[in-house]
């Protein structure tokens, strides 16, 4: 797993062919997250 922003270039050895790159993001639920969703939740 790779930081956000994390500049890289993904390749496989002895591949002389095109590869698909995919990429996702799984969101930490942080104290911090919960608090701005509460005051922001709609009434």
């Amino acid at each position: 797993m790779l930081p956000p922003g994390w500049v890289h270039n993904p390749h496989t050895l002895g591949q002389a062919g095109d590869s698909v790159h995919l990429t996702s993001v799984v969101r930490e639920r942080t104290r911090y997250w919960i608090g701005e969703q509460s005051l922001t939740a709609p009434e």
